[in-house]
């Protein structure tokens, strides 16, 4: 073997070790640092990486049916609105409504750059609306779902809905104060020193009690701005308004858990796909008392959902 040809075996020999030491350095040094870049790439753009980092357990799959549940893939300015009309907290939001306000915008604002909140406007008639808590708290869920005052005197009787209603809702609040009072449906202890009735749901003709701190139901609607489309019946519109409202303030406070529960979004999508306005009534699983987090003493909480919707249903609009 000439000293030429060694020359040669020797330099390919020190070529391949130097070509697999480069490629063990890539592998342990460089190949972390190059997915990481991947990675980043790959969450610079992606449109939903802000609400993906909020949603803690939910999957990517759930944040298209939280946008259409909004109404937010529209683009419209979507108006939040917590409610100060519950007679026992006079001119401020219920402390449920507000957690559950908070806990919207929270997802909302990485979904829908076009949010405004009602300490923020006069909030007039037209748009999209997101409305947190039930009718005894928020005048503007009562005004979607058509409810008014008994005795606007005396709010303590309780609402009812408007005759010849636009919107034909499978699921409606049973809020009439002497007609729950003579089921017997009053909270043992009363709340903030007032016997509250407790406020029930109906669906159909069947009534679904609630107990205050024990059980209690979480009512979802997501229906056409009736409204608006009936101030100006040639203007057709886009334009949603999605209620979270429960009986008593817990379920309302509870909206969070929806948000974080992947399989109960699936499902709620399946169930409600088909339709463009609709109802889903949610239970709520455990209540407990503990602080708060808006008033930081104890109030009822609730801790889980029931993992399936106890009843979903499409919503008519007679307009």
């Amino acid at each position: 073997m000439t000293e030429e040809l060694l020359n040669q075996n020797r330099r390919n020999l020190l070529q391949f070790v130097a070509g697999g030491i480069f490629g063990v350095a890539c592998d342990v040094v460089l190949k972390p640092h190059m997915q990481r870049g991947h990675d980043s790439l790959r969450y610079f753009f992606d449109p939903n990486r802000s609400i993906l980092d909020k949603m803690d357990r939910v999957d990517a799959k759930n944040v298209q049916f939280i946008t259409r549940m909004f109404g937010a893939e529209s683009g419209n300015v979507i108006k939040l609105a917590g409610g100060r009309d519950h007679y026992l907290h006079p001119l401020r939001m219920h402390h449920d409504n507000e957690w559950a306000c908070n806990e919207t915008i929270r997802i909302l604002q990485n979904l829908s750059p076009r949010l405004e909140r009602d300490f923020e406007g006069d909030f007039n008639v037209s748009g999209s609306f997101i409305c947190c808590g039930s009718p005894t708290s928020n005048l503007r869920t009562g005004a979607f779902l058509e409810y008014e005052y008994i005795d606007v005197h005396n709010p303590k009787l309780g609402f009812h809905r408007k005759p010849n209603a636009n919107l034909d809702l499978p699921i409606q609040f049973e809020l009439r104060t002497r007609l729950l009072q003579e089921k017997g449906l009053v909270a043992d202890q009363g709340i903030d020193g007032d016997a509250t009735p407790q406020w029930a749901v109906r669906v159909g003709d069947e009534l679904l009690p609630t107990r205050v701190g024990e059980h209690d139901f979480l009512l979802v609607s997501r229906l056409p701005n009736w409204i608006e489309l009936r101030s100006n019946p040639n203007h057709r519109t886009s334009n949603i308004v999605t209620i979270f409202a429960g009986c008593h303030g817990a379920a309302t406070g509870s909206l969070r858990l929806l948000f974080e529960n992947g399989d109960l979004l699936d499902r709620l999508d399946a169930l409600t796909t088909e339709h463009t306005f609709w109802q889903a009534l949610v239970g709520i699983r455990h209540i407990k008392s503990g602080q708060h987090p808006i008033t930081h003493d104890n109030r009822y909480i609730a801790l889980t959902l029931d993992p399936r919707p106890i009843f979903t249903c499409p919503v008519t609009v007679a307009l």
